[in-house]
């Protein structure tokens, strides 16, 4: 019983708007339509085509760490890098 009277009382309120606001109504109709004749439209001027599947990478290029050298470290003792590994 509870639930049917706020149904019914959201259904009055919901009519309501919608007739108080028929353009903004008509528009939520009509838009979603309108939108998709011309999807339809577009679609049937494109003829569809296959595209061959291909890699966007020309070459793999397998890099491999740089060795420390002193030039890379400001002191210029290797050792004193290599202690902490």
């Amino acid at each position: 019983m509870m639930k049917t009277r706020h149904f019914k009382a959201l259904m009055k309120k919901n009519w309501l708007v919608w007739r108080r606001t028929l353009e903004a109504s008509l528009c939520e109709l009509a838009c979603p339509m309108i939108l998709m004749g011309i999807m339809c439209m577009a679609r049937a001027l494109i003829d569809p085509t296959d595209i061959a599947a291909s890699s966007q990478m020309s070459t793999s290029v397998l890099m491999a760490p740089l060795a420390p050298t002193a030039t890379f470290l400001p002191s210029g003792d290797i050792n004193a890098l290599l202690k902490y590994y």
